[in-house]
């Protein structure tokens, strides 16, 4: 499907803005990997000391390089429309997150950061949610929508090899290598007993 053929469809809101066990799930995946945060952006702690030491730059930097102008940040007007409620407060805007796919708010950050945001036109949302999910996520009457079919709510985040500081991958094992041959290996998975 084209992005002008995605973008002249009524586009349907991500899961996540609509399901809040789903919303939850993938925020709290953002704040284990990705340090999200800082929780209260009142009282933020350490959280822009520490995030400036992991960017090697000023706290001022880090501070300024937050989700409300990160490129995968939504408030555009379709995705204001998805959202619960009032989108904002004294402390910045509600929108929606591409990379990590969860209602996010402006005035927080992440290790994930990237200039560029935020996506303000229905064009880019809709591009944007073309890229993550393929095709828009909607279907006709009968059909499944792509929301119904098992997915990987953060299929970035489910290869461990995908960073540099996972551990190395396993040596891959050929057509020719037996089983049999292999020290402290079991042929039935585990590790080997010996009795």
């Amino acid at each position: 499907m084209r992005w002008r053929e995605i973008r002249e469809q009524k586009l349907a809101c991500p899961v996540a803005t609509q399901d809040l066990e789903i919303n939850t799930e993938n925020r709290d995946r953002t704040i284990k990997q990705f340090n999200y945060g800082p929780l209260n952006v009142d009282v933020p702690g350490d959280y822009w000391k520490d995030i400036a030491e992991y960017w090697n730059t000023t706290e001022e930097a880090a501070k300024a390089s937050n989700c409300g102008n990160c490129v995968a940040f939504d408030i555009s007007k379709r995705m204001k429309d998805c959202m619960p409620g009032d989108t904002f407060d004294e402390d910045g805007e509600l929108g929606y997150c591409w990379m990590h796919h969860f209602k996010c708010h402006s005035a927080r950050s992440c290790h994930t950061w990237a200039k560029g945001g935020p996506i303000e036109k229905e064009s880019e949302s809709a591009e944007w949610q073309g890229k993550a999910f393929g095709v828009a996520e909607s279907a006709s009457a009968g059909a499944t929508s792509s929301g119904n079919i098992a997915t990987v709510a953060n299929p970035h985040t489910t290869n461990p090899y995908a960073y540099s500081s996972a551990k190395k991958k396993p040596k891959k094992q050929k057509p020719t290598d037996n089983a049999l041959d292999m020290k402290g290996t079991s042929i039935f998975g585990g590790p080997a007993i010996k009795r």
